[in-house]
């Protein structure tokens, strides 16, 4: 699975394309390409993935993982967050479907010739739903948050 990661970040956009093994990789024929991003709050990035019937490894970092389970183009999604180095869990939570595409503008170094340009792209900011969950570093429940239509409706801290 072919997936690309874009950063929006200080006015600049860095592409960074990471390629994803797994069993489905072989028949990525028979997979629906996103047409255009989704933006993922919970870690600042677009990704354009692909509808699969299994679950999406992603690299996010060096210090992070990605596991993603897209329903939808428009971003419904299950989504959980991983350190790499002890493969603890950071966060979970469910994603609806953006109601409509926005389009963002950043700048893009192009890394052979070094030129900046500005960059215009369209993509789905899903919204979070249902319950999102919160770890430490070793993998303990730090709080609970409940949402409806992107808004916090309640948030539990456990100690």
């Amino acid at each position: 699975m072919l997936v690309q990661i874009l950063n929006w970040s200080n006015n600049r956009c860095l592409h960074i394309i990471v390629l994803v093994f797994s069993f489905q990789t072989l028949i990525a024929q028979s997979k629906v390409g996103c047409r255009h991003n989704i933006f993922i709050d919970a870690i600042g990035r677009g990704a354009y993935l692909k509808l699969d019937h299994d679950t999406a490894i992603v690299r996010e970092s060096e210090a992070f993982y990605l596991k993603v389970l897209l329903f939808s183009c428009k971003g419904e999604m299950y989504f959980e967050r991983y350190h790499k180095s002890n493969n603890k869990i950071v966060l979970s939570g469910y994603y609806a479907d953006a109601i409509k595409l926005d389009t963002i503008t950043g700048w893009a170094i192009d890394p052979i010739t070094g030129k900046r340009s500005e960059q215009t792209d369209v993509q789905y900011k899903p919204l979070r739903t249902g319950v999102w969950k919160y770890y430490n570093n070793i993998g303990q429940l730090l709080k609970k948050e409940e949402y409806t239509q992107g808004k916090v409706m309640s948030s539990i801290g456990f100690e």
